[in-house]
């Protein structure tokens, strides 16, 4: 992969590396959350545990992007340990009504990361780095910023339901099976993409050699 130093400067590097670890961290919160809310005996909430493990699939497609970019910038990934370790501090639920306080927690994460998603906008402004600031408004209004609002929006309606278990059932039923709707979709846009670059690249050969 090629590597260039032009225009990043250590203060990008930085806050690139401080996502690439809120999503480290956010990937395991959300892995712990699927296997505690897919728990037969205590809480089983089938649908939340299908939606959390969607969304640890989601931050570490991410992480790696945001990895990649580091990488191909010239930059140094570095993770700090306490990303291995913040998730644990959460409180997980023991039962299904304890699931309405899960979900506080994880929308702070979600607030969270859309506030270092802006933040790393803001520096590459201030630090003149176009192709950085493009990157950033780009994942962040494609992305985060529609996750967090998601969130909000089933935490909100999780607190007015009356029953946690007819909610899953229902509510967050309708939710998964939308989103792995847009996921089919988003993976055949994407696969369409690589096509015609592919298409494209190979046009541009054969135009090339027409010449000689």
């Amino acid at each position: 992969m090629d590597t260039s130093r032009s225009n990043y400067s250590p203060k990008m590097e930085e806050v690139v590396n401080k996502l690439i670890g809120a999503y480290t961290e956010a990937e395991l919160t959300y892995v712990y959350a699927g296997a505690t809310a897919a728990e037969h005996e205590k809480v089983y909430l089938k649908n939340f545990a299908r939606y959390f493990q969607m969304r640890a699939h989601g931050m570490n497609n991410l992480r790696n992007d945001l990895m990649r970019y580091q990488i191909r910038r010239g930059g140094n990934i570095q993770l700090a340990e306490e990303h291995f370790y913040k998730y644990q501090q959460l409180k997980y639920p023991k039962k299904t009504e304890e699931m309405k306080e899960m979900m506080k927690q994880l929308t702070a994460m979600e607030k969270n990361l859309e506030g270092l998603w802006r933040h790393f906008y803001e520096t590459a402004t201030t630090e003149k780095d176009h192709v950085s600031a493009q990157y950033a408004r780009r994942w962040l209004f494609k992305h985060q910023y529609p996750e967090y609002a998601k969130m909000v929006r089933l935490s909100n309606a999780l607190h007015q339901a009356s029953c946690v278990q007819h909610f899953d059932a229902t509510f967050m039923k309708y939710e998964v099976e939308n989103d792995e709707e847009d996921e089919d979709k988003d993976e055949d846009e994407d696969e369409e993409e690589k096509e015609e670059k592919e298409y494209k690249k190979k046009r541009g050969l054969k135009k090339e050699n027409e010449h000689f």
